[in-house]
């Protein structure tokens, strides 16, 4: 029997989020239950009556000691439409069911018409558009595994945007969304962020919804819904630090902002900066490009651009930077030990490694060129000094009038000759 596992309360995830979201005392349909994890702490925890529907029959046995009512069978044959006509239920509940369904809309909205005006349906679905996911077929797979996102039961597959129109296309309202996630290299899938090019290994860590592994909706057929959102949208693992310089002391951190792919500008304000004496602004966690538009120093309504210290880019031109290393720092410095706040403006992309490589290039060719022009300067130092010299007699000796005089006529002698 798939996922016949105790609910674990340590962490967030499905079970403990519908928990969360049911009354004490409710009538309520489970679809899709097990061997009855959920039925059963429903029932003797929160004690609420519970009615089951199970395709699994071993399952659906030990499922139904902890219920009032069952249908062992297909959800899709709707016998339970029928058996449960007369009941109207709190709460239905759709634990990683729809995934499995031909006909999920339909069920749903048939489920919608046995819920009280007042009744919620809770259903969970995995992202397909998990970050692990995508790795794999980045490198063209997709292979089906016997649980998680891809098992192999799946028929359907859901995103967040895809389960929100799910919702209306079922005529149905959204009150609250929830999420669990999984990092990428702690879940099913075996691969890591480390097996990307750079480029796209950054974007996915800054990427929206990159790591929720399931949606956990609360629905209902209220026009008014609340439509709270309680999905966390990234999983910040990219970040711009500021340090700042107290007295001479050294840095010390002051305050980090996070980094998201569809965010083309970043920008920091910091409000009271007193007793210090240089600005650290280190972009990115990662090589990286980095325009920096703007840093100012606001005093008394006064706007000032701050003065540039020094860097640890391998390459600087007209306020844009490269760094090849994960630790980049721009340093500045403050005429001021206080201000009202600092203001900060810069647009980072993710330096690949062919930018880092064309830059080993440039940089190689420009100190070869270098080289070469020493070399020439070293060749001909002895011919510019016999330069030096004869221009150094000539000015001080020939050009001088008595001497000049008895030069012009020893030339000239020298030519009757």
């Amino acid at each position: 029997m798939k996922y016949a596992t105790e609910i674990k309360f340590d962490f967030n995830n499905t079970m403990t989020i519908f928990i969360d979201n049911i009354e004490p005392n409710s009538t309520i349909l489970e679809f899709g239950p097990a061997s009855g994890r959920l039925t059963r702490y429903l029932k003797e925890e929160k004690k609420c009556d519970m009615y089951i529907v199970e395709l699994d029959e071993e399952a659906g046995k030990i499922a139904a000691q902890s219920a009032k009512d069952y249908v062992i069978g297909d959800i899709q044959d709707y016998v339970w439409v029928e058996k449960f006509a007369d009941i109207q239920f709190d709460y239905i509940l759709f634990a990683d069911v729809l995934e499995h369904l031909t006909e999920a809309a339909n069920v749903v909205r048939e489920a919608a018409k046995l819920l009280k005006s007042t009744g919620q349906i809770c259903l969970s679905v995995p992202n397909i558009a998990h970050n692990s996911v995508i790795i794999d077929m980045i490198n063209n797979k997709f292979e089906y595994k016997a649980t998680g996102i891809m098992d192999n039961t799946h028929v359907h597959f859901y995103t967040k945007d895809s389960l929100d129109l799910f919702v209306k296309e079922c005529g149905l309202y959204i009150e609250k969304r929830f999420g669990t996630y999984t990092q990428v290299g702690l879940n099913e899938f075996d691969n890591s962020y480390e097996n990307m090019p750079e480029l796209f290994k950054e974007y996915l860590k800054s990427r929206k919804y990159g790591e929720l592994y399931q949606l956990v909706y609360v629905i209902s057929k209220n026009p008014q819904a609340k439509n709270e959102d309680y999905i966390v949208e990234y999983a910040d693992y990219q970040y711009v630090q500021i340090f700042l310089d107290y007295k001479g002391e050294g840095y010390v951190e002051h305050s980090k902002w996070y980094i998201h792919s569809d965010e083309k500008t970043i920008k920091i304000q910091i409000n009271d900066i007193h007793d210090a004496n240089k600005l650290r602004i280190d972009p990115a966690n990662f090589p990286c490009i980095v325009h920096v538009k703007k840093v100012e120093g606001i005093r008394n309504g006064k706007v000032s651009a701050l003065e540039f210290d020094s860097s640890n880019a391998v390459f600087v031109s007209n306020n844009k930077y490269i760094f090849d290393i994960d630790d980049s720092q721009i340093h500045y410095k403050l005429s001021e030990n206080s201000y009202d706040s600092f203001v900060i403006e810069m647009e980072i992309t993710t330096c690949r490694e062919s930018d880092l490589d064309i830059l080993e290039n440039v940089k190689h060719s420009v100190y070869e060129r270098e080289q070469e022009l020493l070399n020439m300067i070293k060749e001909n130092e002895q011919e510019f000094s016999k330069c030096k010299d004869e221009n150094f007699f000539y000015h001080c000796f020939v050009s001088k009038k008595p001497i000049n005089l008895l030069y012009k006529l020893y030339c000239k002698k020298n030519h009757r000759e």
